[in-house]
């Protein structure tokens, strides 16, 4: 496809690519004018030999980048682009920085889907700007949303956004995880009323008394 053949076009020629996204799903080979322009310059590694219907292209992200032109849109898009930088980190981005690797641990601890080693992985960068994207990435929100978290080249700022999803984030999880736990009392506590009362029934037929639950519905029967 085309993402391939120009994943494969810059590794030949020694350049990089840019990955940027568009908020449209059904859009099957989008036009410079639905992309977003800034995105993320990567630097591409191999491109593994597989069969024709499966490819796959290794790539590692370096910095942002902002497009100022698309230069060609055939057979793929060349674009002409500006490095962004991000703002100093100061006292506040290790305060902050902080704050989201706690919030992370309580969010990674809540959430199933997530392996307990991401929390190191996110923990060992020495990069505040690294870790905040590591930390969206895993996150369960809109595409608008970690566009928002890219485009901001103030470090202070993106890391209190991050923060701000963390914050929904474990709100979801924590009123998630109390309803689970209503549920599994729930079903509990039927289970426990549903042994007792066979329980009951087998004491009774020891003591050839009638079922005391049969001889309400006969009861009622009659009446």
């Amino acid at each position: 496809g085309r993402t391939f053949d120009a994943a494969d076009a810059a590794y030949k020629t020694h350049q990089t690519a840019i990955a940027v996204a568009f908020p449209g799903h059904t859009i099957d080979i989008p036009t410079p004018d639905d992309l977003f322009s800034v995105g993320t310059e990567l630097v591409i590694g191999q491109t593994p030999a597989m069969d024709e219907h499966h490819k796959s292209v290794l790539v590692q992200g370096r910095r942002r980048v902002k497009i100022i032109e698309i230069v060609q849109t055939e057979p793929f898009m060349v674009a002409k682009a500006r490095i962004l930088e991000e703002t100093e980190a100061d006292d506040e981005t290790e305060i902050l920085t902080q704050t989201i690797a706690n919030l992370f641990q309580n969010a990674v601890e809540l959430n199933d889907t997530l392996p307990d080693d991401v929390i190191s992985y996110a923990l060992s960068a020495d990069n505040p700007s690294w870790m905040a994207d590591f930390v969206v990435s895993t996150l369960t929100v809109p595409l608008i949303e970690r566009q928002k978290n890219l485009e901001e080249m103030d470090i202070n700022a993106r890391l209190r956004r991050v923060a701000e999803l963390l914050n929904r984030e474990l709100d979801m999880l924590e009123l998630k995880d109390e309803i689970a736990g209503q549920v599994h009392h729930e079903i509990a506590r039927n289970q426990r009323e549903i042994y007792l009362r066979e329980q009951l029934r087998a004491i009774q037929m020891e003591l050839g008394e009638e079922d005391v639950f049969q001889q309400e519905l006969n009861e009622l029967h009659a009446q």
